[in-house]
């Protein structure tokens, strides 16, 4: 109870004892600090440490009392700071009053010390900065050699003016109570800002806590990062980065990414040294930043600043936890906007670290900034008026861009005559308007159109056979090796199959049958992983390389006990070539010694024999699917799964490098694992499902092998991480895989001599082959490729003219094979389903480097859809025969894809745009660059094209008679985008991929595009943004001139079916 009063105290006491121990401790703690042994904050460290150990097992303790007891000693502590600094400044002789506030009960119990042993920090009467009298810096101050703070959130004091050096002057105390600004009180709900009441956050304690922990940082920065540069569980993180975090300030993740694969740590060395002042020199050879490009790369940098985070903020895993998960989902919804996404996240922390007030887990609060980045607004909205006030932005924009050579634009009437630009009779013109007054060009004719539809995202047609063409792209991609930073580890044998006591009774009553082989030299991988950023799916690689790899089996213990699915019969040379690849894998101990029957637990699977492509060879495939209770019926379809490079990543990286070097000339280079999946071994709990019977000999098979659904993601968990190594490691810029296929390009003028093989390679591909050496990998010569021209993944890549076509006997062979198919010689016209299949496999793999011959398979698909008995004949019709027939004369003259020119754009980039619309009484389109527009009746629509369909029929015709007009100019385009309200035409256009009647408006848009080499986009358009077509197809000329002021409009003669196409319109 208070003096004054019958006022109950805040916290209940301690016990006298506890009470009695902990003052003890706390006096001997400012005896340590009266002797110069402990700095002022770390007395105040020492302080909180037993205050904190003496009453952790006490029950009843408040937080009360123990903020009592620790302010109470930091009182002490102050008073004896104040009474030795008085000392110090009066020459060792105590002043007669002690400053105010300070009462001195326990500065006085201690003697003072001498005028040679005075008791400022600094040392004995060291001088402070500049000469002067010792510094007096009060909780900032020198003390104890250091800058020294305390951990706990204090008011400071003013810092002394040099003025006040020597002078005797007591400072003026600060008054936090006069600061406008400053941490909120603890449990308040809003505060003032002037006459302005602010609703505080509801993240608002979360907050607190970090402003808590951040004013505890930022009064001692230094003491708090000695201490994290000693404590044994800091999370790996730059050094140079440390203070960010612990000040709470923006991260540049570009800088964290690098540290990632930084080769050499950072260093520092002093170049002057002016009073406490040094003047540091970093010096590091690794690079000091590195761009962030994709999620992968994000990914790293976000997890390493994460954990750099969730430790000195222990508080905030679940906020970043939350953010993470919103950087993710952006990632995946707008996988072609990755840049994107990163500047996004790169904006958000930026407006966190400038405030106080952002919890990263409350979206709401940076919600501009994702409508800045993410969510890209149109350039305006339109009118609810009349007609003539639904002019799109969209519209008015690209219609101030000049025809011609793109200069400004005139206020003079457009062309007086009518320019189609067709074979067909010259249309006239139907209306020319009284005034034509252009609209003024606006400022971005380009910022509207990129809410039209994602940026730089192809036609699916082309199969991702298009790139970006980016200046700030400069960096190879390798999205295999990348993959391995971020992916799960592999698995191990589920605890119901390690536990199983009839699996684990046969394996130890019969070890002479299982064995893990390998020939991999696991000791050197894994050295050569010390640094891989991805340790737990390492180490679960490893795990595979030394017990054997689960192949992703998911439980099967209600399978039967034994399994014997019947052996095959193999024709003669089938069994012959089945028996000496048996007999060669037990020379190599990948099968077992031959057993007579199967035992408890064993699976027989059976073995077929099929023709290697483009060989005379054999391979042995088992067959894991056979039958019920199969291997393969027990794997899930989505645990095996693997991302693999392809030979768009190739060309990608050559566009990269021609960007940066020009034509220089490169080799390309390719590289086969011999025996690839057989390299590997598999857990012997997998050996029991894969006995393997050839003319009655039993054996167990030991490694993976070809049939198996997961044998592919083994393979490739294990050949990533080779890549990855080449890349980093030894430097073998982007090197790519396919399976067992590696392969890339060398710009080197000069071969190298690999002794092995006793021939000359690029250098990066002798690299390579040392490098399988080091690791034990096999490889044979003849498999190791090199040229100006070379077949990759079944296609040839020409580095000289940067094309990518089949070879000239693989497109013989094709065309040769299409023409026998449809020819008369064919039994009463017809086909088995198999060969139907088989053919249009063969076309349709042809359409990867010839996109725009896809309709000329529709037919074919037709025919075979619902029909499954493989040996079933069907009929060639005269479409299928009409069809073919052209795809085969065009892909006979095809030269391939021209990479250069196959590139991503955007529909503003378009060289010339057009806007089309139909109705039931109409069509028109108008081309805004060119100030012409044309109107006209619609044509016959086909008899197998329903009613509800039809008006689908007339906009697929109206862009089909855009396209026409548009490739028949006198120049051209390259790039063409048409504009449609109807999301069938853009569907059907965007793949190529039509039934019926429909499938020959993409055979003739075919034609024209083949013959004109014209880049087609064909984009969706609101149709309120769609006015002057509209107003076109419906004959409300007056509407369309007014919304585009100087239009010249031209008649459309309508057209047959016929006509279209060879008419040109």
């Amino acid at each position: 109870m208070s003096e004054g009063g019958d006022q109950q105290p805040a916290y209940a006491p301690l016990d006298e004892a506890l009470q009695a121990s902990i003052t003890e401790l706390l006096d001997k703690v400012i005896d340590q600090f009266n002797r110069n042994e402990l700095s002022f904050a770390a007395a105040l460290r020492r302080a909180g440490d037993i205050i904190r150990g003496a009453v952790v097992n006490v029950q009843g303790v408040s937080e009360a009392s123990i903020d009592a007891l620790f302010e109470n000693f930091t009182q002490q502590l102050e008073d004896t700071r104040r009474t030795n600094d008085a000392i110090d400044k009066n020459g060792g002789r105590m002043r007669e009053k002690s400053p105010a506030g300070g009462p001195q009960n326990r500065g006085s119990s201690s003697p003072s010390p001498p005028p040679d042993d005075r008791r400022l920090g600094r040392g004995h009467g060291a001088p402070g900065p500049g000469g002067g009298p010792p510094s007096d810096d009060g909780d900032f101050g020198g003390h104890g050699g250091g800058r020294d703070g305390f951990p706990f959130p204090r008011a400071g004091k003013r810092a002394r003016s040099p003025g006040d050096e020597g002078e005797g002057i007591a400072r003026r105390a600060f008054n936090a109570d006069l600061v406008p600004f400053g941490p909120p009180a603890d449990g308040a709900v809003g505060s003032f800002r002037g006459n302005v009441y602010v609703q505080q956050s509801p993240f608002a304690a979360f907050l607190h806590s970090t402003l808590r922990l951040k004013l505890n940082y930022l009064s001692d920065t230094t003491s708090s990062l000695n201490l994290l540069a000693c404590d044994l569980n800091a999370p790996s993180f730059p050094n140079s980065l440390w203070k960010d975090v612990l000040c709470n300030k923006y991260v540049d993740f570009a800088k964290v990414f690098a540290a990632v694969y930084a080769t050499h740590g950072e260093s520092r060395e002093t170049i002057s040294k002016h009073g406490d002042m040094e003047l540091l020199l970093e010096k590091t050879s690794s690079r000091s930043s590195r761009p962030i490009t994709s999620h992968a790369e994000w990914a790293i940098a976000w997890q390493s600043y994460k954990r750099a985070v969730s430790f000195a903020y222990p508080h905030r895993e679940s906020e970043l936890a939350a953010y993470e998960s919103h950087i993710t989902e952006l990632f995946i919804s707008i996988s072609h906007a990755a840049g994107s996404v990163i500047l996004y996240d790169s904006a958000v922390r930026v407006h966190a670290a400038s405030r106080n007030d952002v919890y990263l887990g409350d979206f709401d609060a940076y919600k501009g900034i994702h409508l800045r980045y993410i969510n890209r607004p149109s350039g305006g909205s339109t009118s609810s008026g009349g007609s003539a006030r639904k002019a799109s932005n969209l519209e008015s924009r690209i219609g101030g861009v000049a025809s011609g050579s793109g200069g400004g634009r005139s206020s003079a009437r457009g062309p007086t005559t009518a320019t189609t630009g067709t074979s067909a009779p010259t249309a006239s013109r139907l209306l020319t308007p009284s005034s034509t007054v252009l609209p003024k060009p606006r400022s971005d004719p380009v910022q509207s159109t990129r809410s039209l539809g994602p940026p730089l995202v192809g036609p699916r047609l082309n199969r991702g056979f298009l790139w970006e063409e980016d200046p700030f792209l400069d960096s190879y991609v390798t999205p295999l090796a990348t993959w391995t930073e971020t992916a799960q580890p592999v698995p191990s044998p589920p605890l119901s199959v390690l536990n199983d006591p009839i699996a684990n009774t046969t394996l130890a009553s019969h070890p002479h049958l299982f064995a893990v082989v390998t020939p991999i030299n696991i000791k050197n991988f894994e050295s050569s992983l010390s640094s891989h950023p991805n340790q737990p799916y390492v180490q679960s690689v490893i795990r595979g390389l030394r017990e054997g790899f689960w192949p992703y089996i998911d439980g099967d213990l209600d399978r039967p006990l034994i399994r014997d699915h019947p052996e095959r019969d193999l024709e003669p040379a089938h069994l012959a070539f089945a028996k000496e690849q048996r007999d060669e894998e037990r020379a190599l101990h990948r099968f077992s010694p031959s057993f007579p029957e199967l035992l408890p637990g064993m699976i027989n699977v059976p073995v077929h024999v099929v023709p290697k492509p483009h060989s005379n060879k054999f391979r042995l495939v088992v067959d894991h699917s056979s039958g019920n209770f199969s291997p393969n019926s027990f794997i899930p379809k989505h645990d095996v799964h693997v991302k693999l490079d392809t030979v768009r990543d190739l060309l990608r990286n050559m566009l990269t490098h021609r960007r940066r070097f020009g034509k220089k000339p490169v080799w390309i280079f390719k590289s086969d694992v011999s025996q690839a999946y057989r390299r590997l071994p598999v857990h012997p709990l997998a050996q029991l499902r894969q006995v393997v019977t050839i003319d009655g000999d039993r054996s167990v098979d030991r490694c993976v092998n070809f049939g198996g659904r997961g044998s592919g993601t083994v393979f490739c968990s294990f050949m990533s991480l080779v890549v990855w190594i080449a890349v980093k490691m030894h430097a073998i810029e982007g090197l790519l895989a396919y399976m067992d296929d590696n392969f890339g390009f060398d710009d080197s003028e000069e071969l190298e001599y690999y002794q092995p093989y006793n021939s000359y390679y690029p250098p990066k591909q002798a690299a390579l082959l040392r490098l399988w050496d080091f690791l034990g990998i096999p490889h044979d010569k003849p498999k190791q490729e090199y040229g100006r021209s070379l077949d990759v993944t079944g296609l040839e890549v020409d580095s000289v003219n940067l094309t990518l076509r089949l070879n000239d006997d693989k497109r013989i062979d094709l065309v040769d094979a299409v023409f026998m198919f449809i020819s008369e010689n064919a039994p009463f016209r017809q086909r088995r389903l198999v060969d139907w299949e088989r053919m249009l496999g063969w076309m349709n793999w042809a359409l990867s480097v010839a996109p725009l011959l896809r309709p000329a398979l529709s037919p074919g698909w037709d025919k075979i859809r619902g029909k499954t008995q493989r040996n079933a004949r069907i009929y060639l019709n005269a479409a299928v025969k009409r069809d073919f027939a052209w795809f085969a004369d065009s892909f006979r003259e095809w030269d391939g894809l021209h990479v250069a020119d196959a590139r991503l754009w955007a529909p503003q980039d378009a060289d010339l745009t057009v806007f089309c619309d139909a109705s039931l009484s109409g069509l028109g389109f108008w081309c805004p660059q060119r100030h012409q527009g044309f109107a006209g009746a619609l044509s016959a629509a086909p008899a197998d094209t329903a009613a509800p369909e039809t008006i689908f029929w007339h906009e697929a015709i109206c862009v089909l008679r855009a396209l026409a007009w548009a490739v028949r100019l006198p120049s051209p385009p390259r790039r063409l985008a048409i504009y449609t309200d109807n999301l069938n035409t853009v569907q059907i256009f965007n793949s190529f991929k039509a039934y019926n009647a429909y499938n020959d408006i993409l055979l003739l848009a075919a034609r024209l595009l083949l013959q004109s080499r014209v880049d087609l986009r064909v984009v969706h358009v609101p149709g309120v943004e769609n006015g002057v077509a509209d107003g076109l197809s419906r004959g409300l000329l007056d509407v369309a001139y007014a919304l585009h002021p100087g239009l010249k409009i031209y008649h459309l003669e309508p057209a047959t079916w016929l006509h279209l196409g060879t008419a040109a319109c």
